[in-house]
């Protein structure tokens, strides 16, 4: 019986979605600290290590879906499927980069918030605004940049950052079984 003759599967998709979340997760977190470490700062708007980062969900992603279609369900996966396992991925290493993101903020190195919060007061200074205008948005400011926070809205970020990868991916690699079968 070959693959095409085989009937379509529908198989669980959490144990892919841990599989390459974890990896994209950790993937995500060893790049962090190597650019932490070489330049002393956590920088997402470093222009490299965006690139490598979307390197990383874009190739996590593809060898998630390509998993579940070809070693799980017989070579075949819908687009509302591929979709839902791409998705659970990134929710994975979300979760897993987030977790990261809290540690290394409260414990590892908080004076990057710190750091932060002073570098806008810089900018401010620079642009004219004024004291009490600095003092109330850095006041509010302050309010927003704990661990904690930022790790919500990191996870909440990366999904959404994610989705449009996510939708082409599973655009291109979605494989319907044909009628008859």
């Amino acid at each position: 019986m070959t693959i095409d003759q085989q009937p379509f599967v529908q198989v669980p998709m959490n144990r892919t979605a841990m599989k390459w979340g974890a990896i994209m997760g950790f993937a995500g977190i060893i790049v962090t600290l190597v650019f932490y470490f070489t330049t002393g700062k956590m920088d997402s708007k470093n222009p490299f290590q965006m690139i490598l980062g979307f390197a990383i969900i874009i190739g996590g992603l593809i060898m998630c879906v390509k998993e579940q279609r070809d070693e799980l369900q017989n070579g075949y996966i819908s687009f509302g499927r591929a979709l839902g396992v791409a998705m659970l991925t990134v929710l994975f290493s979300s979760i897993i980069s987030g977790f990261f993101t809290y540690v290394f903020l409260k414990f590892g190195a908080p004076e990057i918030l710190q750091n932060m919060v002073t570098e806008i007061e810089d900018k401010m200074r620079e642009q004219g605004q004024s004291d009490e205008q600095i003092e109330m948005s850095i006041s509010m400011m302050s309010k927003m940049m704990q661990p904690g926070i930022i790790t919500i809205m990191g996870v909440f970020m990366s999904a959404l950052m994610s989705l449009v990868p996510a939708l082409i991916i599973a655009a291109v690699m979605k494989k319907e079984q044909e009628a008859g079968f």
